[in-house]
């Protein structure tokens, strides 16, 4: 059986990475690294989102996906929007250095959880890696590239970088190329990959190999151009994934494997009302999946989105979504985090394979 599972910021949280909420904190606390190209990221963006952030008088913390909205439509008008005059800012400029800070700090994260070991981190990404089997597909909008170091740590066979991604990175020869029995398909970029510019119809590098996956040696070409963010689809109600050529070909990938599962898994991920993209996805997919249609299968989608439910919540978008497509009584909404859905479904999954030791 094909099983799907689609992973959203929630899915990281327990290793550190940020919600939407708090990824400008999260981003601003690299300042206080020794990267210069870091720190002059943060400088450049700061005041741009300082200044839409004052104006918007609402949130403790930047509201990123609103700010970037905003920088988007200023784009197009020339430099201001209504009231808000942004003419003094180069704002393509700090949309890319944005996107470089966004890859820097995610990647830096990453290594430092390679570095750091900790144990409770270990735990859960040791379940997961095992959990998902060959065969199995990850659509994920994260940026980071925890769940793949968890599949490559679970085993030799099940995920590798040189096809793992859904295409062959350019830094990867063909005689380099390892089959993957898992694919990991990113639907907002990687912060691990590397792009020419926007626009680059060839496929990006996988840089940074020998520190998210270790025990490999260094490949040509494999210096650290992600961190130029290129292949990042920032938070903006004006997602364009068609405007990167090589996320046109992992989008339709993950349509095709949404249209064949058997199960689709949904984990920490909360629809949000500016994911109008991914919810024209899933609309279509999961409409075309005659399987999930079976009336044999009491529950094939199952929808684990943290302990919150109610109005507002993102169980509560979930359920509207699926009622809306007819599909409701299809679904089963788990009140659980990713961690705790993990580690329960792991130990379940060696319980089963144990002998019946009351019948030796």
């Amino acid at each position: 059986m094909s099983k799907v599972y689609i992973l959203g910021a929630g899915a990281s949280r327990f290793a550190g990475f940020p919600l939407g909420a708090d990824l400008w904190p999260f981003l601003e606390a690299e300042e206080d690294s020794n990267c210069v190209q870091l720190i002059n990221d943060v400088q450049t963006c700061w005041p741009f989102v300082k200044k839409v952030h004052c104006l918007l008088e609402k949130h403790r913390h930047p509201d990123l996906e609103m700010i970037l909205t905003i920088a988007d439509l200023a784009i197009v008008s020339g430099g201001s929007v209504g009231s808000i005059d942004l003419s003094e800012f180069d704002i393509p400029e700090a949309k890319k250095a944005f996107a470089r800070l966004v890859s820097s700090a995610f990647v830096g994260h990453a290594v430092k959880l390679r570095n750091k070991r900790d144990a409770e981190i270990q735990r859960v990404m040791q379940a997961w890696g095992k959990l998902v089997k060959e065969g199995d597909t990850v659509i994920t909008f994260n940026w980071d590239p925890l769940h793949e170091m968890a599949l490559w740590d679970a085993s030799d066979d099940k995920w590798h970088y040189s096809s793992g991604y859904g295409f062959r990175p350019r830094n990867v020869e063909g005689g380099q190329v390892v089959p993957s029995n898992v694919k990991v398909l990113k639907l907002h970029g990687s912060a691990n990959w590397g792009l020419r510019g926007r626009r680059d119809h060839e496929p990006p590098e996988v840089d940074y190999i020998s520190h998210l996956f270790p025990e490999v040696g260094h490949l040509p070409g494999s210096s650290g151009s992600s961190d130029f963010g290129e292949s990042l689809i920032l938070p903006s109600y004006f997602k364009a994934p068609t405007e990167e050529p090589v996320l046109v070909e992992i989008w339709k990938q993950a349509a095709s494997a949404l249209r064949s599962a058997d199960e689709v898994v949904i984990l920490g991920y909360s629809l949000p009302e500016a994911d109008s993209p991914t919810r024209t996805l899933l609309s279509v997919a999961l409409s075309g999946n005659d399987k999930l249609k079976n009336p044999k299968l009491e529950k094939p989608v199952q929808v684990v989105a943290g302990p919150q439910h109610g109005l507002g919540s993102a169980h509560d978008r979930w359920d509207r979504f699926f009622s809306a497509l007819g599909s409701r009584e299809k679904v089963c909404m788990v009140h659980e985090n990713f961690e705790k859905f993990v580690l329960s479904r792991r130990a379940k999954s060696l319980a089963h394979s144990q002998p019946d030791r009351k019948r030796q």
